[in-house]
């Protein structure tokens, strides 16, 4: 990077990550957020949200134990979503695997549940499309990942 005569970056949070980690960086510096664009066109009416969709490798870094917590209290609060589903890869939690750490969350859970660890990218973003589906992604650690931007762009 030190060789480099222009740096170009999503966010300033990646400017500042770079120098707190020693990075030599260029004086000409420019902040330029990712920009997608959907191509086909969608439906912009609001849909009802059936489906609460986490999104993200199932780990406490991407907010899993977040997740779990909210739909713990919508639980409680009678707000009950028609489904929960986890989409993502399976990792650990505290030591766990996720996927025990998930059943022991949901064993309260009324509703049906599953997760969806074997898709790709494409097919996870398909997956994410259906009707009524809402992504949901309370990373603890990413400031404007490109997967967000991917569902905003996707609707």
């Amino acid at each position: 990077m030190a060789q480099a005569d222009v740096l170009w970056s999503p966010s300033q949070h990646m400017v500042e990550w770079m120098q707190s980690h020693g990075w030599e960086l260029p004086r000409r510096r420019f902040l330029h957020q990712y920009v997608l664009r959907e191509r086909t066109p969608r439906d912009a009416a609001r849909q009802q949200i059936d489906e609460l969709c986490f999104f993200g490798r199932l780990e406490t870094r991407k907010g899993l134990d977040l997740f779990c917590a909210a739909v713990n209290l919508l639980v409680q609060r009678g707000t009950i979503p028609s489904r929960v589903t986890l989409l993502g890869k399976v990792a650990t939690v505290d030591g766990l695997d996720s996927s025990e750490y998930v059943a022991r969350h949901a064993a309260n859970w009324p509703m049906p549940w599953q997760i969806i660890s074997t898709l790709d990218r494409t097919g996870a973003m398909a997956y994410l499309k259906g009707h009524g589906r809402l992504a949901v992604l309370p990373s603890r650690l990413d400031n404007l990942p490109y997967t967000v931007l991917e569902c905003l762009g996707a609707g």
